[in-house]
């Protein structure tokens, strides 16, 4: 079943339900479409909006702008039930925590909207009482001058020692780190103020 919608309406679709943007080319729009298992949802945008009677130029042309400066690359992408799989990115990061330092962080700027969907802590050194856990953080000049801590959540111990693995796990929805925001990974030292050593490996959705 198709159904007609505008533009902004697409949009707020595409990310409420998480599906993804498609579009056909043709000389004078783009017609941009998304499929909702068996709904699909479209509209047309149009290149020369000023050779068609009755249509609000000004939004039409806010809206081609919008769409090729914003979606076009990203669209057309793998009809896939979930996005996660075709498009998670992996990252690894070393934290270092100097002798006689409580803590220490490491903090990645991904400079768009992700999604955390996995974060795998590696300790080489943990004693009794250390841990880790992550945090959300504005970045300067969005809620003022100064970055912001936002969100805390993840927090894990590590007294397995040497080598242990852990695991945590954030459904997509509910680990959404904005572009205007940076994630950091904490690692604190509990009684043992010694040199530690701390991979962390994490994996994001866009």
């Amino acid at each position: 079943m198709g159904i007609e919608v505008t533009w902004e309406k697409l949009i707020e679709l595409s990310n409420l339900k998480k599906i993804r943007l498609q579009y056909n080319e043709f000389d004078d729009k783009y017609c941009v479409f998304a499929v909702d298992f068996n709904t699909i949802y479209k509209t047309c945008i149009f290149k020369n909006p000023q050779d068609i009677i009755g249509i609000n130029i000004e939004l039409e042309q806010q809206r081609l702008q919008d769409f090729e400066q914003n979606y076009k690359d990203k669209a057309n992408r793998p009809l896939l039930l979930s996005p996660i799989e075709a498009d998670s990115l992996f990252y690894c990061a070393l934290v270092e925590v100097p002798e006689g330092q409580q803590s220490a962080y490491y903090e990645w700027d991904f400079e768009e909207d992700v999604e955390l969907r996995k974060v795998r802590p590696r300790p080489k050194q943990s004693q009794f009482g250390d841990s880790c856990h992550l945090e959300v953080w504005t970045k300067p000049g969005v809620l003022g001058p100064d970055s912001i801590k936002v969100r805390e959540f993840g927090r894990t111990y590590l007294e397995g020692g040497d080598g242990w693995f852990g695991m945590w796990y954030e459904g997509v929805g509910t680990g959404k780190i904005p572009g205007y925001c940076t994630l950091r990974i904490v690692y604190e030292k509990g009684q043992d103020l010694g040199y530690r050593r701390f991979y962390i490996d994490i994996e994001v959705v866009k």
